[in-house]
């Protein structure tokens, strides 16, 4: 290529793919990882104690190879306490009934893991857990994994391709296993085609293969499952460690200058709106205090059933608090200024809201002292205690400025590991 005086410019040259070290490490790890998670999901479910020893040896391989990728990268605390999480969900699938959460635990615990990734990588927008967490639970369930989905061939091909440059000799001895597993996998093949031609060598073929085809098979079956989730761990870990926490900490910048340019409103508008709403609560409130606070002396609403009304009060309860949240998250971002008046209602409407949390609660508890305890009924204490905890967090957000979401958050996901064990 020639500019206009004739000299010739190279081309910049683009990035070469050099895996590090530690990156082909965590693509050998996830392939012994993702054949450990075949046997948790494509296992029969009646054998629980196997599914459950298969669960805590890939955790912890999982874990292992987690901090070796990120070992030279600082450990928050907030990383140690969804690390944490993970575990006692983990103990409580493995030891405990677990009669709360269930077959959910499973679900909570694929949550906690990815998310412990993302956090103990750095790579958050708001350097941790932030009201940014969608936007990074997205990148780190679904883009990262994707954008490095093919990480392992090209490492793969990498060590095949770059063998003279002097690969280490663990490389070089995981493609010698590789090796012989594929050659394995072509004697069998063979051994199956050669036994069809003779009958008297067919015997004796048959009789060798008898021995090793039932478990072969299936060794290639799972394996062949575990190339899609091993490809998924390593684009994840691999992934987070290739973006740098700075431009994920500047992306979270960017996401904060784009809120600033949604703070049009008025602050009397939202203070008017804000007032509306607690005066319509309050005047509620005074109509219907004997159905609100009748757990509270154990009295109940004509034609109304303990649970009827434990069961109507909680939903409601709960579908008020979102609305009355998702209206403050509105005020807090798109006022102008926040200024002292509307920090004074939206602090009378979150006092109202935790009245409507301990209502709910004297509900449940009401609920639960003629019935007992089941695991639907500390799942609905916990998520009160969550929507309580919150109202108080908010209104120090409010007052203070300071980041409430992170606490709140460990402190909900806290509750609900603890609540695994019972």
């Amino acid at each position: 290529m020639e500019n206009n005086t004739g000299l010739t410019i190279q081309p910049p040259e683009q990035d070469k793919f050099i895996p590090t070290g530690k990156e082909t490490a965590a693509v050998i790890i996830s392939y012994f990882a993702a054949y450990l998670y075949t046997y948790i999901f494509f296992s029969d479910w009646e054998s629980q104690s196997t599914i459950k020893v298969f669960l805590t040896v890939f955790a912890v391989v999982f874990c292992a190879g987690v901090e070796l990728l990120f070992r030279d990268r600082c450990r928050s605390a907030e990383s140690f306490v969804w690390l944490a999480c993970m575990w006692l969900m983990i103990i409580a699938v493995d030891f405990t009934e677990n009669r709360v959460w269930g077959e959910y635990s499973y679900i909570i615990i694929h949550l906690f893991a990815v998310y412990w990734v993302c956090v103990r990588s750095g790579c958050t927008a708001g350097g941790g857990s932030s009201i940014y967490m969608p936007a990074d639970c997205l990148r780190a369930f679904v883009i990262v994994p994707a954008k490095n989905f093919f990480f392992r061939i090209r490492t793969i091909w990498y060590g095949l391709t770059h063998r003279h440059q002097g690969r280490d000799k663990l490389t070089a001895a995981v493609f010698a296993a590789a090796a012989a597993v594929a050659g394995c996998i072509i004697l069998f093949f063979a051994g199956r085609l050669l036994a069809a031609a003779d009958d008297a060598f067919g015997r004796i073929v048959e009789n060798v293969l008898n021995v090793f085809s039932g478990n072969f098979m299936e060794v290639i079956m799972r394996f062949a499952l575990s190339l899609p989730i091993g490809a998924y761990l390593a684009g994840l870990a691999v992934g987070c460690n290739r973006q740098n926490p700075q431009t994920e900490t500047q992306r979270g910048e960017k996401y904060a200058q784009s809120l600033k340019r949604v703070r049009k409103v008025p602050d009397i508008v939202w203070t008017v709106i804000v007032t509306v709403f607690c005066v319509f609560y309050a005047g509620f409130f005074a109509i219907q205090a004997r159905y609100l606070f009748g757990a509270f002396s154990h009295t109940l609403p004509e034609n109304f059933t303990v649970a009827q009304y434990a069961r109507q009060g909680f939903f409601e309860m709960c579908r008020v608090m979102a609305l009355n949240f998702l209206l403050l998250l509105l005020v807090m971002k798109t006022s102008v200024s926040g200024g002292r008046g509307l920090k004074i209602v939206s602090t009378v409407l979150l006092f109202e809201s935790v009245l409507f949390a301990v209502v709910a609660m004297s509900k449940l508890v009401l609920y639960i002292s003629c019935f007992g305890f089941t695991p639907l009924r500390l799942e609905s204490s916990w998520l009160v205690f969550s929507l309580l905890s919150g109202c108080v967090f908010a209104g120090v957000n409010i007052w203070t400025g300071k980041r409430t979401f992170c606490p709140w958050l460990l402190l909900s996901a806290g509750a609900m590991s603890v609540l695994a064990l019972i």
